[in-house]
C-alpha cells in the first residue's frame, strides 16, 4: 500500500471512528438536564429467587434520539443506595454507560429516583418484587442417563410462567483427539405453577451429535410503572430466573 493510501486509508478510518463515536451519545451528555419530560428510561431489575437481599439493577438513559445519556450531574437512588454513572466504552467506541447497583435490599418494591442537574428529585419508575421460591420447588437428576428419559418436575411456582430447554450437544464428527461442542435450538414453553416436563431418550442422538447437556431455566419478566412524564419506550421490569443443568 502506498504512503498516500496509507494517509487516506487512516483518515477514513478516524473520520469513521468519530462518527460512531458521536453516533449513540446524546448532546444531553454534556448539558444541563433540568425536564424530567426530555429524558427516558430503561431500567431492569434482577431479583434473586432465594435471598431478598441479591439483587442488581442496571438504569440507561435516552433522550428522545433514543441515544444515550452519559451525564455525571445526574444521580440515581435505588430503593436507599445512590448510584453515579458507570462509563464503559464497548466495541467500535459505542458509549454504554450507565447506572447500577448490586446487592440491593427490598422489601415490596424496587423504586427508582433521578436528581436532575438542578438539584430536583423526580420518581422514575416502581415495580413490585417477585414473590421467593425454595430450591426444593423444581427437582431433577443432576446427572442424566443416555438409556433414560429425562424428567423436570416443578411445585408451588408462584410468579414463574415460562420453561426454556437449551441442550448442548458433543459432535460426532470431530477431529482426533479434538472433541467439539454445539448448541441445538432452544425450546421455550409456557407454565402453570406446577408440572412435569421430559426430554425423551430418542432426542438425545442423531446422525451429528449426541447430548452432552441439558439446561433447564424457569424464568418470568414482570412490567411495573414507570413515570408517565419520561419519553416514550421508557420501562421498569423486573424478572428472576432458576436454572437446573443435566449433564450426560
Amino acid at each position: 500500500m502506498s504512503q498516500l493510501h496509507k494517509c487516506s486509508y487512516t483518515f477514513l478510518l478516524l473520520i469513521y471512528l468519530l462518527t460512531t463515536i458521536s453516533c449513540n451519545q446524546s448532546e444531553l451528555s454534556t448539558q444541563k438536564v433540568e425536564d424530567i419530560s426530555a429524558i427516558g428510561a430503561t431500567i431492569k431489575v434482577y431479583q434473586s429467587p432465594f435471598a431478598k437481599n441479591e439483587n442488581s439493577v442496571v438504569v440507561e438513559l435516552f433522550d428522545q434520539k433514543r441515544k444515550r445519556i452519559s451525564n455525571d450531574s445526574l444521580i440515581l437512588y435505588i430503593n436507599t443506595i445512590e448510584v453515579t454513572l458507570t462509563r464503559r466504552q464497548g466495541l467500535y467506541y459505542f458509549d454504554e454507560s450507565y447506572y447500577s447497583a448490586e446487592n440491593v435490599s427490598v422489601n415490596n418494591t424496587f423504586n427508582v429516583k433521578i436528581k436532575l442537574s438542578d438539584g430536583k428529585v423526580h420518581h422514575l419508575g416502581t415495580v413490585k418484587v417477585l414473590q421467593q421460591q425454595s430450591p426444593e420447588d423444581i427437582v431433577c437428576e443432576e446427572k442424566g442417563d443416555l438409556n433414560k428419559n429425562t424428567m423436570v418436575k416443578w411445585a408451588n411456582l408462584k410468579e414463574i410462567n415460562e420453561l426454556s430447554i437449551s441442550p448442548s450437544e458433543r459432535l460426532l464428527a470431530s477431529e482426533d483427539n479434538v472433541t467439539s461442542y454445539g448448541y441445538r435450538q432452544e425450546v421455550v414453553k409456557k407454565i402453570s405453577g406446577n408440572g412435569s416436563y421430559i426430554y425423551f431418550k430418542n432426542d438425545y442422538t442423531n446422525s451429528k451429535s449426541t447430548i452432552s447437556t441439558l439446561e433447564f431455566t424457569f424464568r418470568t419478566t414482570k412490567t411495573g410503572q414507570i413515570n408517565p412524564k419520561l419519553l416514550d419506550k421508557s420501562s421498569i421490569t423486573v424478572s428472576t430466573s432458576i436454572t437446573k443443568s443435566v449433564s450426560f
